[in-house]
């Protein structure tokens, strides 16, 4: 790695520790007025967070979504299974009720043991 690229690794990770620091200096009731409790450095950072936010949300909905749509397939995916399955068995079955039972042959000759 380049000497470059790691200074700019790690600014960029004081950066997100400042900010952290930052964040931990909030006032406890900053929710009530943010406007008016924090500074304009921690209203840029509160703005930061809350579009974070929105995004885990936004992923955690997508997740969701795509979890259930994968359930979903697996269940389509086993009832077409389980339907051809059912299909085949009683296509034997009625291949066995039309067919003329199958007799054995009697035997013409019994050997006894000497």
């Amino acid at each position: 790695m380049s000497i470059k690229k790691e200074t700019s690794q790690l600014v960029f990770i004081d950066n997100e520790n400042q900010q952290r620091r930052d964040y931990k200096r909030f006032p406890a009731d900053y929710k009530d007025a943010p406007d008016k409790k924090l500074t304009p450095e921690q209203l840029n950072l509160l703005g930061k967070i809350k579009e974070l936010e929105e995004k885990s949300e936004l992923w955690e909905k997508t997740k969701e979504k795509a979890t259930k749509m994968l359930w979903w397939e697996d269940v389509v995916e086993g009832l077409a299974k389980q339907s051809q399955q059912t299909e085949q068995s009683d296509t034997e079955t009625e291949k066995d009720k039309t067919s003329a039972p199958q007799l054995s042959k009697p035997k013409l000759y019994q050997h006894l043991p000497l």
